[in-house]
């Protein structure tokens, strides 16, 4: 799965070497323009933690299923070259644990419940590299803030809770094309690796998407259809505590562009 996510994404990239900016390029006079967008995300939720004596393999150990997440996303010019957008995701994963385990000096039971919620707040800006009609290049920049809390329940309902907060200054590369005057391929990659006293954090976030107009004869505001792909790793690690999260899943949503 990993090849065929990053094949798409070369392509989308080899593909738009000379491009840039469909968000400052649709609307007949080229001026910059905003963007909304809302999207659902399928996935599930991979990977191990290791937090206040909580030790738990999620795949192996908790049975959380795949899962439909929503996130939003607005954008603004602050020039025709640099865009500035603010993206929320909400993720909730709960399921009971098919083992025995202790947390927070507590010890619980196999079939308790743990619920592992992230709130992730992506502040990106984007600056071109390149574009023509036909697509574009970005540098990207920007910071994701990542609060996850993680709450162990028994089956009696007494509870635990943990919960931490992530800065993540990454670095990435967007691009995009179009096929026809309808569709768009597009892709991004971020990327961050930062090391401190108490621990440190890495990231890999990666997408490609795959767009088409819903009404190309209004010149005023584009409606836009899309499907794609995402695949986001955090691995982070703070004062002995280690959360080792993976979401991975096809993404779906609407976005519109107007002046």
């Amino acid at each position: 799965m990993k090849k065929i996510i990053l094949t798409g994404l070369l392509l989308v990239f080899f593909s738009s070497l000379s491009v840039f900016a469909w968000e400052r390029f649709l609307v007949p006079d080229n001026r910059p323009t905003k963007v909304f967008e809302v999207y659902g995300w399928t996935n599930q939720l991979y990977g191990n933690m290791s937090v206040q004596g909580l030790n738990l393999n999620l795949e192996n150990n908790v049975n959380l299923g795949t899962n439909l997440k929503f996130g939003a996303r607005f954008q603004y010019p602050i020039t025709k070259t640099n865009n500035l957008s603010l993206t929320f995701n909400y993720m909730d994963d709960s399921g009971t644990v098919n083992t025995g385990y202790t947390f927070k000096g507590v010890t619980y039971a196999a079939g308790s419940n743990l619920d592992i919620t992230n709130m992730m707040f992506d502040l990106m800006g984007s600056r071109e590299i390149t574009r023509d009609r036909s697509g574009w290049f970005d540098f990207l920049y920007g910071m994701k803030i990542i609060s996850t809390d993680i709450n162990a329940t028994k089956v009696t309902g007494a509870s635990n809770r943990w919960t931490g907060v992530f800065p993540l200054p990454y670095l990435g590369l967007g691009g995009g094309t179009y096929i026809t005057d309808r569709i768009l391929l597009d892709g991004h990659l971020k990327y961050m690796n930062i090391r401190t006293g108490n621990g440190g954090v890495d990231s890999t976030d990666l997408d490609f998407n795959v767009s088409y107009r819903l009404n190309p004869y209004n010149k005023s505001t584009e409606w836009y259809g899309w499907v794609g792909y995402r695949n986001f790793y955090i691995n982070g690690n703070t004062s002995g505590n280690n959360v080792n999260l993976h979401y991975s899943g096809p993404l779906f949503g609407i976005v519109s562009r107007w002046g």
